[in-house]
């Protein structure tokens, strides 16, 4: 492999100038008689990297920044053309700090929880009985591990084991048992409580979005030009998922971004769990459910963000004032602490222009985070 320079950066908005972007020198492949094989991730080479019916030979290529997710990658092309009578052959890749042989068949271990999964299936399977679900599924064994295919990817916790376990096991084999405590079922006050948030916001003209539960520590930080507590991942598959979020506001920010080019004004929210840490709970963490709804377009403003929370507490029966306190996350001056009955329950302003610039949003925008978990409690 060789490569050449450049002599500028070139920016664009598709999938592979992210992975080129602002590259000094790209990679290219070159074979034994000097013929371009590829330049990745752009191109193959009409004359050596074309593919066809009568094609014997390749050489498989994966380009991207996350190693783990390569490795998976080139992992399931290769098990895939194994199936089909190729022969796999390795080669070393060298990096300034290690070499690695790719692509690496060899399966990890998992631990395996009896008791969870006999727990979570309803049984009471023994370690060899587990060992010939496990085989059937296409898993090794050695004693209290499970060896999983290197192409298995989706294999992420013992709830995946025990799944396949019950593939092997057979649905059908499952028999269904009548509880033996009588309940009626009912929905929850605090169900119905977000439901009612939910119809306010879309009577104030707001659009619901629905974002993930995980974020990134650049998002909910770096780009918010804050610092907040976050909860990280032990073993993140991906930078851009590497974190429990810690609030909404940078996920609707987010959707603002990849939206800029929709019609104005764009009012959103969306309510679900945020996380932080509590050493007092069982697993570490606290959870919360927040609403958080975010306005935009060229005169959004302190007093529209103020309108529509006055909107949401009047038709909650609940009254409220806001204190002057700082954020870095919004402007000076122009950032509030909502205060119901005495207890803070929400943050309140327009976006800070830095954050704005960090995230790629052109317009100006104005919202508010809330606690619903707690304004529950006061009513």
């Amino acid at each position: 492999m060789s490569r050449f320079g450049v002599d500028e950066c070139h920016v664009s908005k598709t999938k592979t100038d992210k992975v080129i972007r602002c590259q000094k020198t790209y990679p290219v492949f070159i074979d034994s008689n000097n013929e371009v094989l590829s330049v990745p991730p752009i191109i193959n080479s009409e004359k050596t990297g074309r593919i066809t019916e009568a094609t014997r030979e390749a050489f498989i290529e994966c380009s991207g920044f996350d190693l783990v997710t390569l490795n998976y990658l080139l992992n399931i092309i290769s098990a895939s053309l194994l199936d089909m009578g190729a022969e796999i052959q390795s080669m070393e890749v060298a990096y300034p700090d290690k070499t690695i042989v790719t692509p690496d068949m060899a399966p990890w271990e998992m631990k395996i929880d009896y008791p969870y999964i006999n727990k979570w299936l309803g049984l009471d399977l023994s370690e060899r009985q587990v060992a010939d679900y496990l085989a059937a599924m296409g898993y090794g064994h050695k004693p209290g591990h499970a060896l999983v295919p290197s192409y298995r990817a989706d294999v992420l916790h013992t709830v995946d084991l025990a799944e396949d376990i019950a593939i092997a096991y057979g649905y059908e084999n499952f028999k269904g048992e009548i509880p033996k405590v009588a309940t009626i079922a009912e929905e929850s006050p605090f169900s119905k409580f977000q439901e009612k948030v939910a119809r306010i916001m879309i009577g104030a003209g707001c659009q619901e979005v629905n974002t993930y539960h995980l974020s990134s520590q650049k998002e909910q930080c770096t780009m918010m030009n804050c610092r907040v507590d976050v909860i990280a991942l032990a073993n993140s598959f991906s930078e851009d998922y590497n974190v429990l979020r810690a609030w909404i506001m940078p996920c609707l920010l987010k959707i603002l971004a990849d939206n800029k080019t929709r019609e104005f004004p764009q009012k959103i929210y969306d309510y679900g769990i945020i996380f932080k840490a509590n050493p007092s709970t069982e697993t570490g963490t606290e959870e919360n459910v927040r609403l958080a709804s975010v306005i935009s377009h060229s005169k959004a403003d302190f007093s529209e963000a103020k309108q529509q929370l006055g909107y949401l507490l009047s038709l909650l029966g609940l009254p409220y004032e806001i204190e002057e306190e700082e954020h870095p996350s919004f402007i000076p001056g122009r950032v509030g602490r909502v205060k119901v009955k005495g207890k803070k329950v929400a943050y309140i302003g327009e976006l800070h222009p830095i954050v704005l610039q960090n995230f790629g949003i052109e317009m100006p925008v104005s919202g508010f985070e809330i606690n619903l978990t707690e304004i529950f409690g006061l009513i």
